[in-house]
Formats: structure tokens, sequence, C-alpha cells
């Protein structure tokens, strides 16, 4: 059930009201971002097999492959203006483009209303007609297999758990291809070398249902087995695996054919020091995406050569493979918090570095192990280069901690700003994340979830010795990562001037406890089924909701929440802000509830209004750190 709309918009208009006298600093925020702009993703240019597209604003072009992978002057056709598939709703998202092998079909999935259930659109690349529109697809991927469209439906409960295809260029109604009847499983889609592979994913198993080049009948590849992680990858003639049966970071394996017991695998790279996650074919040979010593790396297997690593350049820079069908070159964009994306065009043979960016000397990137005594955990400090570590400088930390999730760094240019007026940011990536592999995420979930929250406290009291200025240090987080912010709050609420918790999942009893809420019964391996006594008391002894901080004094809260979220309910945030009102005065003036009553998706609003929605929490942030 939702809150009261005539509340949200009540607590929405307090919130409004308080930082109207932020106006000006908020345009200014918004100005200086909007003079650094970054490369997105979809900017760069995509080799098929005999055209090259590339994105711009949403404007999709193409050239013949034989000028070059770069941008021409001369010979670019117009293949479609996303711009006009535009509804006006108020949201507007372009989730994935999809491109079939043969260059006859582009699919795209649009979603207006940031519900995470988009309206996939197709166009005839011949004609350059949209032909159909498919409506009812959720989040788990397109593939293309011969002139069929594969695409996922979720059921109530938000999971993606049947497979359809649709036969482009024809009326015929779509076909059910498969379907996950465990109410724990998700399903998603990949197209690799021609092969459409059906994957059904747990927190702790996963299987691989696949569907040849040329047929239309499915085949089960890797069977999911409990306790097993387990990708497929077409590979040469055979199949590259990916396997945790018997690594905990999992190995990566040759198959000469799939199905086929796993005894019969050939190790080809079980490094410990390696986390493995998926692998794809590209005709630059194997390229498998992994972990090593807390960065991310792209591992790459060519036909005839010896294998190699591609790293980041710098401290907590992120790495984005952007597969190109068509040539024998990797391609991926390298950025960071702050660091603008860079793409980097490497010989895929070998690994020499074709093409490679500059990075932004005026901002210092530093990877830190900080001791919190039963462990070190990681943390990146961004600051701009003259800023001291001499513990007189404010700052902002951001956490997660869950579902061995690596936070995504992206370039983030209103952050620029926070920089540049003297704040520190720290990125801490405590135990339940999966920033130093699958170990370290084991041992931040379920019964040892209270790491993720005892890590980050430690981290920050560490900081506040000398590094940063202890009294002025601020926190945010979101979804999961905003649980992580209510409970270090409720427990320590002076560590903190301010909090920033967007669309936290605070009410983990009464979430955990109801499996018709989206996600609820999927999430049981993460946290715990509270059915169990004992499971119920450990999700009670930290779940926001119920373990509500002791102190009448109070920080400054800002919590976010969206009318339309489908993972977080905004009856989650809503819940936890009444009660915290209800701690006393201190409490009902300090917090502060964002309800968002229009379009808006689970990270935010439409994406053309996301930096202008930094700016406004920065402003906020600034206010409250006194800067």
């Amino acid at each position: 059930m939702r809150p009261d709309l005539d509340w949200l918009a009540a607590q929405r208009a307090e919130y409004d009201a308080s930082i109207a006298h932020l106006d000006q600093l908020r345009a200014t925020l918004l100005a200086e971002a909007s003079a650094r702009p970054g490369l997105d993703i979809s900017e760069v240019p995509v080799m098929h097999r005999a055209h090259v597209y590339q994105s711009t604003d949403l404007v999709i072009e193409r050239w013949a492959r034989e000028l070059g992978r770069k941008r021409p002057e001369h010979g670019r056709a117009l293949v479609a203006d996303l711009n006009e598939l535009d509804a006006h709703t108020g949201y507007f998202e372009v989730t994935e483009v999809a491109i079939d092998p043969l260059e006859r079909w582009l699919a795209v999935a649009i979603d207006d209303s940031g519900s995470e259930s988009p309206t996939v659109h197709l166009l005839d690349l011949g004609t350059g007609s949209w032909v159909s529109t498919i409506e009812g697809a959720s989040y788990g991927g397109l593939a293309w297999g011969r002139d069929r469209l594969y695409y996922t439906v979720a059921d109530a409960t938000f999971r993606p758990w049947q497979v359809w295809a649709h036969q482009a260029g024809t009326n015929a109604p779509p076909v059910l291809v498969h379907e996950e009847r465990d109410p724990a499983a998700f399903l998603s889609l990949k197209s690799l070398a021609g092969w459409v592979l059906i994957e059904s994913h747990t927190r702790t198993s996963s299987g691989v249902v696949g569907i040849a080049p040329g047929s239309d009948s499915t085949t089960t590849l890797l069977p999911r087995v409990e306790g097993r992680q387990a990708t497929a990858s077409p590979w040469g003639g055979g199949w590259a695996v990916v396997s945790d049966h018997e690594y905990v970071e999992s190995a990566l394996y040759q198959a000469d054919q799939l199905p086929s017991p796993a005894e019969e695998w050939q190790v080809v790279c079980a490094d410990p020091g390696l986390r493995l996650y998926t692998a794809e074919p590209s005709l630059a040979g194997l390229i498998v995406h992994a972990r090593r010593a807390g960065h991310q790396v792209l591992a790459v297997w060519p036909d005839a050569h010896p294998s190699y690593e591609i790293s980041p350049t710098s401290a907590g820079a992120m790495l984005t493979h952007v597969p190109q069908p068509g040539s024998d070159e990797v391609v991926v964009v390298e950025q960071s918090r702050v660091h603008k994306p860079q793409v980097r065009v490497v010989r895929g043979c070998d690994g020499v570095v074709l093409e490679v960016g500059v990075e932004d000397p005026a901002y210092v990137a530093e990877r830190r192990l900080i001791n919190v005594g039963e462990t070190e955990v990681p943390a990146i400090l961004y600051r701009a280069r003259q800023t001291p570590l001499d513990g007189t400088a404010p700052a902002l930390l951001y956490g997660y901690g869950a579902y061995e999730t690596c936070w995504p760094a992206d370039y983030d240019p209103v952050l620029l700003g926070l920089l540049d007026r003297g704040l520190v940011f720290v990125d801490v990536q405590p135990r339940g994340g999966g920033d130093v592999g699958r170990q370290w995420y084991l041992q931040g979930r379920m019964e040892h979830k209270v790491n993720t929250f005892n890590d980050y406290l430690g981290v920050a009291d560490a900081l506040a010795e000398g590094v940063v200025d202890g009294a002025r240090m601020a926190t945010r987080g979101m979804s999961a990562g905003g649980l992580l912010q209510a409970v270090v709050m409720s427990r320590r609420p002076d560590r903190w001037r301010a909090v920033i918790a967007e669309v936290p999942f605070v009410d983990v009893v009464g979430a955990m406890s109801d499996p018709t809420l989206p996600l609820t019964v999927n999430e049981w391996e993460e946290w715990g089924n509270p059915t169990d006594p004992e499971v119920r008391a450990r999700l009670a002894s930290y779940s926001p909701c119920e373990a509500l901080p002791t102190s009448l004094a109070a920080p400054h809260v800002l919590v976010t929440g969206a009318l339309n979220d489908p993972r977080v309910l905004i009856k989650e945030p809503a819940l936890w802000v009444s009660r915290l009102h209800g701690l006393g005065s201190m409490w009902r003036e300090r917090v502060t509830f964002r309800a968002e009553l229009e379009p808006c998706s689970h990270d935010g609003p439409t994406p053309s209004q996301r930096v202008a929605y930094e700016a406004e929490l920065a402003a906020w942030l600034l206010d409250h750190l006194g800067l």
C-alpha cells in the first residue's frame, strides 16, 4: 500500500521550501558541471560486419566500415533519431539498442516512466522505417537470433521469468520460448557468436539455456546447480565456461561441447587473485571481465598469442568494454569520478595500445587500505590536487556494500565542483560489495551483514584521525547503500554532519516478510528469510525502521523516494521518515523527504535532468557542511 499522496506532497513541499535559498548555488554548480561534459558510452563508434554505427545525442548514424572506425567527415548516413520516440511523459531513457548480426534490423528499448518496463521499437535498416512495437518487455535485455528478437517479460514480483520471441518483419504474434518457474530465479539474455543465451540466476546459483545459430529450439547448456555460479560463451569450436564449483573466485574452463560434465572441462585459468565474472567471444579472442587486487580488469585470450590484461591507469577507475563485432581491436572506455571518459583502443592479438586519452591532472585519486581492526577496508580518496589530507578538509563518504556489486565509478562533473571547494570524496568499499572479490562479498552478507556497517564506521573513524575533518563529515548512498547510510546514522548520529539516503532499503523486516513484493524471494539469499525467528531477530537488529537512533541530537538528513520506483517502494523511506520525525523536535526539523511524485526511476530523474539533480543535492550538502 502506498503512503498518503497528500502527505508525500507535503513532505516534498517542505523540502523544496528548505532549499529555496540555495537556488543561486544550485545554478552555479549546474553551470560549472555543464561546462565539463563527458563522453557518453553510446558515442563510441561500434564496427559491425558492413558498417560502423555511432550515436550522438540519441541520433544514430552509420558509415561504411571501409571508412574506418572514427567518424568520417563525409559518407555518413542517418539511421534514426531516437528523440522522435520521446512520448513527453516527463521521463525518457533509452535502455538498450540492439542491431542484428546481419544488420537488417535495429531494436531500441525505451523506458518512458522509470518503471524499467520498456517499450521495444523495431526499425527496418533497409527502409529506415519503424515497423513494429513490443509492449510488456522487462529489463532482462534484448538478443537477436536470425530474424527473431528475443526479450524478457516480468511477473507480478518484477522478476524477468519468461523469454518471448518476435519475428521481425511480420505481424505474427510473439512466441513463448522459455519460462523460469523458480520464484527466486531471474532471466537475462545475451547474443554471442550467433547464439542466444538465456541465463537463469539466483544469488547462489546460475545456469544457461542456449538457442543455436539458425535454430528456434532451446538446449540446456549449463543446468542450474545450487551452490554453483556458472556462465558459458562460445569460444573457438567449443565453449568457455566461468564457474566457481572448484574455486571461490571462479576459474575459466574450456569445454569441447555443452552440456557436458564439469569433470571433462579443461582448466584455462585458476588464479586465486583474479575474480572472474563472464566471458564473451570477439574477433580479438576471448574477453573475460574480472577484478584483480581491487581493480577492474579485462583479461584477453587471443586465439594464437599469450593472454594479457587491460587494467585501469588510475585508482578507482572503471573500464567499460565496447564490443566491436566487426573488428579485431579491443575498445574500452576508462573513466573515474574525477576523470572524463577516455577511449582506449588495444590491438587484440597482443594488447599493444593503439589509442589512449589523457587524464585531468587537477584531480587526484588515491586508493588506501584502512585498518579497521579486523581487516583492512579499501577506500578511494578523490580530491583537488591542492586539497591537503591533514585533517582540515571536510569529507563526503559514499558506500554500497551489497550483492557483490562494485559501484560504478561514473564520471561526475558536479563532484568536481565540490572538490574545487575543498571537499574530499571517499568511496568506501566495505565487505558485502565485490570490490575485493567473491570472498569479500561473502563476508558481508546474511549472518555476516554487520561487517558491512562496522567496516564503514571504522573507515570513517580512521579518516577522522588526521586525514579529514571529523567534525565536517557527510555520508551518502542509495538503495542497499541507502540502508548502509541509515544504519550507520542510527548507530552513530554524532559521527555525521549530514546524511543523504537515496531510495533507501530501510524496512528490511517488512520487505523480506512479504513474498508478493518485488524482488523479495530472490533477496532471501542476500538478507535471510524472516519466517525463521533467528533470522527475523537478526534483521530487526539493524533494520532502520526498527533500530531507530536513541540520541535526541540529529544530523541533517536528506531522504529520497520515488512514487513509481519498482525496486524500493516509496512506502519504505516514507515509513522511516515518519518514525524519525517521531523521535523529537530536532529530528522533525532536520530530516527532510524529497518525495518524487512525477515519473522517475530507481536511479533518479529522467537522464537529461540528472546533472541538475546532482547539483541540487550538492548545494544541500555544501550548505550543511558550511562550505
